[in-house]
């Protein structure tokens, strides 16, 4: 096996010319895991750090073979390119939310997700200062920041699950809605846009799941929290899947993050967007790394680069949706990255 003995050290200094890193921490773990590999289109049977971009065709599935692993390691990490990326403007953004809306209340379409850019400056901030406020901040979540050479340095904190494996059973979930966290869990005022839009996602677990003769089990839909929002959750489990990396392309891109249906919604969101989504709505995560087995959906996210944040924010729309309201649900979306980056500054 290619692998190092595990050790846990405060840095690692070098990153060869071809090399990808990656620095994550599971859901519920303090520590994390620095990665350092070269990076294959080939599955790897000891197993592999997946990354999976929005548009298979422009970012297909990679894996980093990982070479070194450290817990709570740094490695010495510069961002030398500079942001090409323009934010959207509300006018833009508010525009292509009332096409959308008109092409679903037309029946073209039941439901797109629509994502924006806002775009912040950036201060000398050290990448592993950000990503350990990013930790601290979010340990029921999946954090992670990476490098990969030609694609950029990315750091997130996402709530979703795409797939997961634990004791030989498989896990995925279906989450949708979000509002403002009131204090109690108990009585969220869950309108029928938010409990419409968890059920279409609901309908397409449960379709590629029955597609593929599965027995499951679902628990939910439920509020579950993560940082200032709460969302709406429903979990399946089921021990009959063989081969998982089939599931997770049936599974992906699915309504929470492109739409129904989907090869139409994913048109759409292609046409319409001003940005390229790159890795942003796509998935990552450790497949047969120290044992863990664990794919999530790349939200809650943003791309780094020399001068500035580039934070990736999205919403479904529905026939419901209130174009106010909705780049309202975006705003309070990038306080998940932007209390990290302020706190850095300010803290």
């Amino acid at each position: 096996m290619f692998i190092d003995n595990m050790k846990t050290v405060a840095e690692v200094r070098h990153v060869s010319e071809g090399e990808g890193w990656v620095a994550y921490s599971l859901p519920g773990e303090i520590d994390h895991t620095l990665m350092i590999g070269e990076i294959s289109k080939e599955p790897i049977d000891e197993g592999s750090f997946i990354l999976q971009g929005w548009d298979a065709r422009y970012h297909p599935r990679i894996y980093i073979r990982p070479n070194q692993l450290v817990t709570n390691g740094r490695c010495h990490a510069e961002v030398k390119e500079l942001c090409p990326i323009q934010p959207t403007s509300r006018k833009t953004y508010d525009k292509i939310l009332s096409r959308t809306i008109d092409k679903i209340r037309a029946g073209h379409l039941e439901k797109a997700v629509i994502s924006k850019v806002k775009v912040v400056d950036r201060r000398d901030q050290n990448l592993f200062d950000l990503y350990q406020e990013l930790k601290n901040r979010y340990v029921k979540a999946f954090t992670f920041i990476y490098h990969m050479p030609g694609q950029g340095t990315w750091c997130g904190a996402t709530p979703e699950i795409l797939l997961h494996e634990e004791s030989g059973a498989l896990k995925t979930m279906a989450l949708a809605g979000t509002l403002p966290f009131n204090g109690d869990l108990n009585n969220v005022p869950w309108t029928d846009k938010e409990r419409h839009e968890q059920g279409v996602i609901e309908t397409h677990v449960e379709r590629v799941l029955q597609g593929l003769d599965l027995d499951y089990n679902k628990e939910g839909p439920t509020t579950v929290r993560a940082g200032e929002m709460v969302h709406l959750l429903s979990t399946y489990t089921t021990d009959q899947v063989s081969q998982p990396e089939a599931l997770q392309s049936m599974l992906h891109p699915g309504p929470a993050i492109c739409g129904s249906p989907q090869k139409e919604a994913f048109r759409w969101i292609n046409e319409e967007e001003e940005h390229t989504r790159d890795h942003y709505c796509g998935y990552l995560g450790p497949w047969g790394v120290l044992g863990q087995k664990a794919i999530f959906i790349h939200l809650r996210s943003m791309r780094i680069y020399q001068d500035k944040y580039a934070l990736y924010l999205g919403g479904g729309i529905t026939t419901d949706s209130d174009i106010s309201s909705e780049w309202d649900e975006t705003e309070l979306k990038a306080q998940t990255m932007l209390a990290v980056i302020d706190n850095l500054v300010y803290g």
